[in-house]
């Protein structure tokens, strides 16, 4: 478990019973959780409106409820709750219908040894990563409808402000003191208008989404890339140092697309140099088997623990206010399960950072 330790629910009215679920969950010090017991099920209730509870052992012999009813109210009062039934030797086939009744299990009281870890924390997990997958499905969901609608309602203004800008520039003289103003308002402007076109390809609404495929070599990719770049990497004074593994083969890409990933990679990794005292950065692409490994590695700052899993989070960012949308690595994590690839990054603070993609090779 990598969140916090996982709550179990134990629902046992026999204290001996309860007493040896707890050893044998304590026989194990792979797993942290804590444990969380009710005598009645009016209790176990209680402590299910509280949350936190991740899975629930449950007796079918209870004070105050007996038999398939007391799964039913479980699962009433909790309809995504894991439920574990725990049974006697004599009741295996009351255990079986209360599985066909929505438990997921049933563990036999005379048999329980460490594999009613292994079960209760395999259904306790896979719960957790479907709230997870849940959760980050409607936050997407909701957010690539607001920016849908937010950046069509920005697009055409912006994009009359920045005709109306390069107009008048046409028309101005360099030595008139308002040439300047004019060309801030050209630059910013562009600059809004690059970002809400990321909103729109971050909500899927653009037609890039479309582009075509084609064969193109990533030593092509990555060449055009840091032409794009040359300036500031000269300007900021850092070594960029790029190596494409002998014999490594073309293959079909949105070529645009795989562009806009290198340039926000090298991009965020020259954005991490920048107050280091070594800057450097190494992009390296080579063949492994049926696929391509692109690794994008600097000598910049590096990430915290906390900030590795939530950099591919809309909206989020490391950088300072004003400096960063948060969409770059979401957009480029798109493009990359839109090939059927994944991106990885490995990242420790004050020793730099490393993405690596890996790409299948398309002939």
């Amino acid at each position: 478990m990598n969140n916090k330790h996982t709550e179990i629910l134990l629902i046992e009215d026999n204290p001996g019973d309860a007493r040896l679920i707890r050893e044998v969950l304590g026989e194990s010090a792979q797993v942290e959780y804590q444990l969380e017991s009710a005598g009645l099920l009016s209790k176990g209730l209680e402590c299910l409106v509280r949350g936190g509870i991740d899975v629930v052992l449950l007796d079918l012999g209870l004070p105050d409820s007996q038999g398939l009813d007391t799964v039913v109210k479980v699962r009433t009062q909790a309809p995504a709750m894991p439920i574990v039934v725990l049974t006697g030797l004599d009741d295996e086939t009351l255990a079986v219908q209360a599985v066909r009744q929505g438990a997921q299990d049933y563990l036999v009281k005379g048999d329980i040894n460490s594999k009613v870890l292994w079960r209760v924390m395999r259904y306790a997990v896979e719960r957790k990563k479907m709230q997870v997958q849940l959760i980050q499905s409607e936050k997407l969901g909701a957010v690539g409808m607001m920016a849908a609608g937010v950046a069509h309602e920005l697009l055409n203004p912006m994009m009359g402000i920045l005709n109306f800008a390069q107009f008048c520039l046409k028309s101005t003289t360099e030595d008139d003191p308002r040439y300047s103003v004019l060309q801030d308002i050209e630059r910013e402007t562009e600059r809004c208008t690059e970002t809400v076109r990321n909103l729109l390809t971050f909500s899927r609404t653009e037609k890039e989404g479309e582009e075509g495929y084609q064969k193109e070599s990533f030593a092509q990719i990555i060449k055009r890339v840091v032409k794009l770049l040359t300036y500031r990497i000269r300007q900021e004074k850092v070594s960029l140092s790029c190596h494409v593994a002998e014999g490594t083969p073309a293959t079909w890409l949105r070529v645009n697309s795989m562009q806009q990933v290198l340039l926000n990679l090298i991009n965020n990794a020259l954005d991490a140099v920048m107050t280091s005292q070594k800057k450097e950065i190494q992009v390296e692409v080579h063949q492994e088997g049926d696929s391509l490994r692109v690794t994008v590695a600097d000598s910049g700052c590096g990430i915290t623990p906390e900030d590795r899993g939530k950099i591919i989070d809309p909206f989020f960012t490391t950088k300072p206010l004003g400096q960063g949308t948060g969409l770059g690595l979401t957009i480029s994590r798109g493009i990359i399960h839109d090939h059927r690839g994944d991106i990885i990054c490995e990242s420790k603070p004050g020793l730099g950072t490393t993405f690596q993609i890996l790409l299948p090779i398309k002939n």
